[in-house]
Order: structure tokens, then sequence, then C-alpha cells
């Protein structure tokens, strides 16, 4: 078995900016990559949540909605953060850039 090396902070950071700019593929099952639109106080709610990890129905328990009203939700924050994975939105939230 084989490790890799640890991570250096400076180098991870550039990573994560590097693939946080527009147009640098965050397609993740052809989604499209341009952000459009503002988010909701809910949307900014769920994607907290999802930065944190917690899963659809988590999320559900703690917004007291159905788990459908969290997709629905998670489908239009993809939308307007240009991006067509949980994981990418996780990034986005993590890095601050969805708060305008």
């Amino acid at each position: 078995m084989t490790f890799d090396p640890p991570v250096r902070p400076s180098s991870a950071s550039a990573e994560l900016t590097g693939a946080l700019t527009p147009g640098a593929g965050l397609s993740c099952s052809g989604w499209p990559t341009q952000a459009s639109g503002r988010l909701t106080d809910r949307e900014l709610q769920v994607l907290a949540r999802v930065g944190a990890g917690d899963s659809n129905k988590q999320i559900a328990r703690a917004l007291f909605v159905s788990t459908n009203t969290v997709k629905f939700h998670l489908k239009n924050l993809y939308r307007k953060l240009g991006v067509g994975c949980r994981t990418r939105a996780a990034l986005v939230a993590y890095s601050g850039r969805a708060i305008q």
C-alpha cells in the first residue's frame, strides 16, 4: 500500500482557487459551468448544510422540509453556482464564493 505525501496548505489553496474560476471545468455531469443568479436565503441554508457534509435527509430534518424540497433547492443551487454535483457545491460553499 502506498500513501500520497501530505498536501501543503498553500498548494491545496491554489488548486481550489484554480478549480473555482469560471470556465475551469466544474461540470460533473453536463451541467453548465456559468454561474447565474443570486442565491435565496433558503438556498444559502441548504448550501451551508451541504458544505458541512449533511445528507439530503439531514438537511430536510434540520430545515423542516421534505427531501424533495431539498433536492429542488440543490438543483437550483447547482444551476446558479454553475456546478454539476454536490462536491463542487460544497467546495464553492467552503471557499465563500457563493456569498456575494
